[in-house]
């Protein structure tokens, strides 16, 4: 799986640093093999991990939790994933901030969107699978999606697919929508 991530990282990174220039790209993105662990600034990242470390800036990637990705929702989905990351550091490097339980809710739902965009974008390239792809992107939203409860930080998995679809649609301009006085695009 880390040659997978080797494979798409250059893919995601691409559409950022042509849409984002003066934006620096994540200092690193750690590949986390099963059964290890990474101390982070943020705590500890285990292969169970796909998140963004805000405090160091980097984005951890759990080889478990690559696999259930690739191999519960498809060979796009991981890659869908690393660009949601992407899209929190975006958020971070450009001054969006979260500071109540449904700004949380929308600040995962524009990271979402951000990988819409990143999916448009790779389609654009020919990289996508077309509609194998985006049925990739609706189950690991699903599955994510379903997977928090009533106290979640996370949007539902209908929030987090209508985000991604829009921007696939339309966009980045349109993740604005969710926090207008601090817009990336």
């Amino acid at each position: 799986m880390d040659e997978y991530l080797d494979a798409v990282t250059p893919m995601v990174a691409q559409y950022f640093e042509k849409t984002y220039p003066r934006v620096r790209a994540p200092r690193d993105i750690v590949f986390v093999p099963t059964g290890r662990a990474a101390r982070t600034s943020c705590g500890t990242s285990d292969s169970y991990a796909y998140e963004y470390c805000p405090a160091n800036q980097s984005i951890y990637i759990g080889q478990d939790l690559l696999w259930q990705f690739y191999a519960g929702a498809g060979d796009a989905a991981p890659a869908i994933g690393l660009a949601h990351e992407w899209g929190h550091h975006l958020q971070v490097m450009l001054g969006v901030q979260a500071v109540s339980r449904g700004d949380a809710v929308d600040f995962e739902n524009q990271a979402d969107c951000v990988s819409g965009a990143w999916a448009k974008y790779a389609n654009e390239q020919g990289w996508l699978e077309g509609d194998d792809d985006l049925r990739d992107a609706a189950k690991l939203l699903d599955a994510i999606g379903s997977a928090e409860g009533p106290n979640r930080d996370h949007g539902t998995s209908e929030e987090r697919e209508a985000a991604f679809d829009n921007a696939y649609e339309k966009g980045i301009k349109v993740c604005n929508a969710f926090f207008p006085d601090s817009p990336l695009a």
